[in-house]
């Protein structure tokens, strides 16, 4: 079982599903259709630009820091490779399936995706540039996984989208800090420090909180299902500090994504 769960969040399946159900519920809230050709290029993109991301460093010969994740990696470089082959094939077919408004959106993501890894250019990625990485995963999560008949009603949605993923990045960037630091790359964690980095991530998921109960319907059942996924981030925010386990953030913050769908049982 224990193989199957780590093959299961290494090979990037885990946070595929979870753009998928990141996806599903604003198809429900917004739209109450379920595109299955959106639905597949939001999953074979996520996996195939996560796996890209994981391959890259071994395939250009990028130092990077030994993990038990990137070591996990390098024993099945082949096996992730074969799964960014299937998954970038999907893409081309289904690109062809969906509106051409839509696909001048993924691909403008797709570009800053590449961008933000250096895979376009050596010398600079987006990812260097002050303070920026978690607001550029915000953005990109945001815009693929709002249905696109929503991008002309409001943007309220891609407003709590981008304030819930902002959230749920910045304590990457707590992981994080000692390999920033040596990288030269300045983040939140870095300026403010630990303390007033966690205050302003509860501020942030305050907010998401916020801008969802004028997404959907609001009860009693809502308010509080609020308050348990507040106490659950808070607390999964209090055990977050640098250079930790991977599972806290594979399973825990990315998990969180996928309980955002506990929602729909109350509209």
């Amino acid at each position: 079982m224990r193989i199957l769960i780590t093959f299961f969040a290494n090979s990037s399946l885990f946070i595929a599903l979870m753009a998928l159900s990141f996806y599903y519920f604003y198809a429900e809230v917004l739209t109450h259709q379920f595109n299955i050709n959106q639905a597949i290029i939001i999953f074979c993109a996520t996996l195939f630009s996560y796996i890209g991301v994981q391959l890259y460093p071994s395939f250009n010969s990028l130092k990077a820091t030994e993990t038990k994740r990137s070591l996990w990696i390098k024993e099945h470089k082949k096996l992730l490779t074969a799964f960014a082959i299937i998954s970038f094939l999907f893409l081309f077919y289904f690109a062809f399936k969906i509106k051409i408004e839509l696909l001048l959106i993924y691909f403008h993501l797709f570009i800053l995706t590449l961008f933000y890894e250096n895979i376009l250019t050596v010398r600079f990625s987006i990812r260097r540039i002050p303070y920026i990485k978690p607001f550029v995963i915000a953005y990109i999560w945001s815009w693929t996984c709002i249905p696109y008949t929503s991008l002309y009603q409001s943007l309220l949605p891609h407003l709590e989208a981008f304030t819930f993923i902002l959230a749920l990045s910045i304590p990457f960037d707590i992981r994080d800090m000692e390999n920033d630091i040596k990288d030269g790359i300045l983040t939140i964690p870095i300026k403010l420090g630990l303390k007033w980095t966690k205050i302003l991530c509860l501020l942030i998921f305050f907010v998401f909180l916020t801008l969802q109960a004028y997404l959907i319907p609001t009860s009693i059942a809502f308010f509080v299902l609020s308050g348990l996924f507040f106490l659950v981030y808070s607390f999964m925010l209090y055990k977050t500090y640098p250079y930790q386990y991977d599972a806290l953030f594979l399973y825990g913050f990315d998990g969180l994504i996928c309980i955002k769908l506990l929602f729909l049982l109350v509209i």
